[in-house]
């Protein structure tokens, strides 16, 4: 387990059958659904959106600055910890890719495990040629996030 401190005595995978660590998890950003996330235009002003308490011209907000991210990472991403990154708006996406993308310049490995979870609001040029973000095949981000279709984002975006 981490500490405060962001430090920690376990190696990656270490454990047993019953209990393993395997990871770090963050979190860049909430839900979509209470109002949370880090987007780069305003949530649509609607009925549902009011109900939930979301300011007509919010664009959410993160939960962790690119430098406080870029501290979590770099204390474990050195050590060989796999992370998993729950991000919703595509601005926290693109806040943990460049954090990504630069643990990678510094500590670069093929197998780096650093990942995207939900993702509902990304935008195309994330998205790349669809399998990876920012689909540039020189980007160190190339592999980072395997991604799921994402049925929050079709919803957010009827709505």
């Amino acid at each position: 387990m981490s500490s405060p401190q962001m430090s920690t005595t376990a190696t990656p995978g270490e454990g047993d059958d019953m209990v393993r660590q395997v990871g770090i998890k963050i979190w860049v950003d909430g839900s979509p659904w209470i109002g949370n996330i880090a987007l780069s235009f305003p949530y649509l002003d609607t009925a549902a959106t009011r109900t939930i308490g979301v300011t007509p011209g919010s664009c959410g907000h993160a939960n962790y600055t690119a430098e406080q991210l870029t501290e979590i990472v770099g204390a474990y991403f050195p050590l060989g910890w796999p992370m998993a990154c729950h991000v919703q708006g595509d601005a926290g996406v693109d806040t943990i890719l460049d954090v990504y993308e630069e643990a990678l310049r510094q500590h670069p490995r093929d197998d780096h495990r650093l990942r995207l979870e939900h993702v509902g609001a990304i935008r195309d040029e994330q998205l790349g040629d669809g399998l990876s973000p920012r689909g540039n095949a020189a980007s160190p981000a190339r592999r980072s996030a395997p991604f799921r279709p994402s049925p929050e984002g079709a919803a957010l975006a009827r709505h």
